[in-house]
């Protein structure tokens, strides 16, 4: 190394997940008594078209159909498609349908 360090020293150890919690919990608490935010990053979860086709109950048609008609935004990685589940909820609209109450239907 150019400026005569040594090189660093990497330790393993196997903790007990309870103490990883506290670990964590009192690295929470030093952050927000700093004042810096703790962000999590939130995981997008993506359903494939036969998850959208089950959870509908629907035609893989019908699914394909939406997709061209703008009600659903379908994402391609590599050969897959993908369907945000947000917006699959953001997709979904209520209708009041007289004394039966209220029932979800597509857009």
């Amino acid at each position: 190394m150019s400026n005569n360090m040594p090189p660093p020293i990497t330790l393993q150890f196997n903790l007990p997940p309870e103490w990883l919690d506290s670990i964590r919990g009192v690295i929470r608490e030093e952050l927000a008594a700093a004042g810096t935010p703790v962000q999590r990053n939130p995981v997008t979860e993506y359903l494939t078209r036969e998850g959208v086709a089950k959870a509908f109950e629907i035609s893989l048609v019908t699914v394909d159909a939406w997709v061209k008609a703008g009600k659903l935004t379908a994402y391609r990685i590599g050969r897959k498609v993908r369907f945000k589940s947000s917006e699959i909820d953001s997709a979904l609209k209520v209708i009041r349908t007289g004394k039966s109450g209220v029932r979800i239907n597509h857009n």
